[in-house]
């Protein structure tokens, strides 16, 4: 199971590493925005800061609605639209939210099958025995899931 989420973590990372250099782009395209790349710093840092799945969920929830109000200055901005370095900071994105989905999903399905098995009989027994807890899970805001949905 930790090497499932690992999987998971690593990919964020990756996304921490572009939101960065997203809100460094945005701050040079347009003053009024800079409170909201702002917003993306903050929430990132507390992203960053969580490590275990049930952690991450909130500050991760917050980090992706930053994350998408960026975004959408990023369609106003012309400066940026144009820029190549740019679009392909933001096709590394959309690539790395599909493996952040991919991972997700296994990392989800290794702690449900994980979660059944210490709850069945008879491994619940020496699950209670040695204190073997369930899992969380790694589940994103429900915006989150209708956009991965749509595509």
């Amino acid at each position: 199971m930790d090497s499932s989420w690992v999987n998971v973590d690593a990919q964020l990372e990756k996304r921490y590493d572009l939101a960065s250099r997203i809100a460094n782009g945005v701050r040079e395209c347009s003053t009024p925005e800079n409170a909201l790349s702002a917003r993306l710093v903050e929430t990132l840092s507390s992203a960053k800061k969580a490590s275990s799945p049930g952690q991450k969920r909130d500050p991760e929830n917050r980090f992706q609605d930053a994350l998408k109000n960026i975004l959408a200055v990023v369609e106003s901005c012309p400066n940026l639209k144009t820029n190549g370095d740019f679009a392909q900071i933001l096709a590394q994105l959309k690539e790395i939210e599909r493996e952040i989905d991919s991972a997700g999903e296994y990392y989800n399905a290794v702690v449900r099958d994980y979660n059944a098995t210490i709850s069945s009989f008879p491994a619940s027994i020496i699950a209670s025995r040695f204190r073997f807890e369930k899992a969380d899970s790694f589940e994103l805001n429900p915006a989150h899931e209708e956009k991965k949905t749509a595509r």
